[in-house]
């Protein structure tokens, strides 16, 4: 068996730095195409309640109730439709989409906040969007926190009275932002499928450039070529996740808790894992058309659906969570929203990031030894 050598490395590490140098479309892919993804998934992809429609049942018609409704209209969470006239009308509104939030304030809940009582108003929410109903909910229950506590008690009231009872709490993300949530997932969304189209050519390339049999003469080791292709592609990737990190806070304003020496770890274990998946599509595959096929099947599709990027893991199917555990996103969704929203470090996080690191590195053992299959 052949020793491994750090020379051989370094000059199958040299020739792809050469290559990447006088290809100035990967430079341009590897750093414009997560940048130009950031924007579009940033931009595009909202879980925030923007112009929702809602319509009022005034049947108190008092100062109180028109200060709500007039709270209610300005709130940029909200598209105000008017006022119903009667509950039948605000239930065909809801019934018909034309509003997805219906508010009734009774009669007598002016009186009541007087005589230093709660006024109770109700809520009627379209469930169609479980996601879009429990944060509209959240508004509005933080919109009945303020407002009550800018009402002043009666003298016979407690001083810690609030006329409309809240009780909501939110950990992590108080301000109930998307982009505090879906940023760090589109990273490591980007980062997959950008990892993956980047190694599934270098092979594919040299089989149809001719030059393979150069590398088959060589004393180049398997090991040593799936590495040495991996590598500099490694580097590029890593500065392309420090441009959409540092898009994600000055565009988007999304801090980072935890630490930045942790994350910038966690991602160096990512991109191994995620490269060498796209070498394993290299091996596999013998057209750069089959290549690209490929490895956006293994790469996008399972990141977004599987990974629990867009549908939590808990709700899916029992068939289907199994499959889970083969797709790295998986794991770095974990990490790196628990760096960016709680602040945690490698003490916690190393449960996911061993698992990502031995996947990595069975990717690149098993590519090696199907490139040898290959040649035979």
């Amino acid at each position: 068996m052949d020793v491994f050598s750090c020379r051989r490395l370094r000059g199958v590490f040299r020739k792809e730095l050469i290559h990447i140098r006088r290809d100035p479309r990967t430079l341009f892919v590897s750093l414009m195409f997560p940048a130009v993804m950031m924007l579009l998934y940033g931009y595009g992809i909202r879980f925030d309640v923007r112009n929702l429609p809602v319509m009022a049942l005034d049947m108190d018609r008092s100062a109180f109730s028109r200060g709500f409704i007039g709270a209610l209209a300005r709130n940029e969470s909200f598209a105000y439709r008017g006022t119903a006239a009667d509950y039948a009308e605000l239930e065909r509104a809801v019934e018909r989409g034309r509003a997805r939030v219906g508010i009734v304030i009774p009669p007598g809940a002016g009186r009541r906040l007087t005589r230093g009582e709660p006024a109770p108003v109700q809520v009627v929410v379209d469930g169609s969007d479980a996601n879009t109903a429990n944060i509209a909910l959240g508004y509005l229950s933080a919109l009945g926190q303020k407002l009550s506590s800018d009402l002043k008690p009666s003298p016979a009231s407690p001083a810690a009275f609030l006329p409309i009872e809240v009780r909501t709490r939110v950990w992590y993300n108080p301000e109930l932002r998307s982009a505090n949530f879906v940023v760090p997932g589109i990273i490591a969304v980007i980062m997959i499928l950008l990892g993956t189209l980047l190694t599934a050519f270098t092979i594919v390339e040299e089989k149809e450039r001719g030059t393979l049999e150069m590398l088959i003469v060589s004393p180049v080791t398997r090991l040593e070529l799936m590495l040495g292709k991996i590598l500099p592609y490694l580097l590029l990737s890593l500065m392309a996740i420090a441009v959409i990190v540092g898009m994600g806070y000055l565009l988007f304003r999304v801090p980072i808790k935890g630490s930045l020496l942790a994350l910038a770890g966690s991602c160096l274990i990512y991109l191994f894992a995620v490269l060498g998946l796209g070498i394993l599509v290299s091996t596999l595959t013998d057209r750069l058309q089959d290549a690209m096929f490929l490895a956006v099947i293994v790469s996008l599709l399972p990141g977004i659906l599987l990974s629990g990027f867009a549908f939590p893991i808990e709700s899916m199917p029992a068939g289907v969570k199994p499959l889970t555990y083969l797709v790295p996103t998986r794991y770095f969704l974990v990490i790196i929203r628990g760096i960016y929203l709680k602040g945690i470090g490698p003490l916690v996080l190393w449960r996911q990031a061993l698992p990502l690191a031995l996947f990595g590195a069975a990717l690149v053992v098993i590519s090696s030894l199907k490139f040898k299959k290959g040649l035979d």
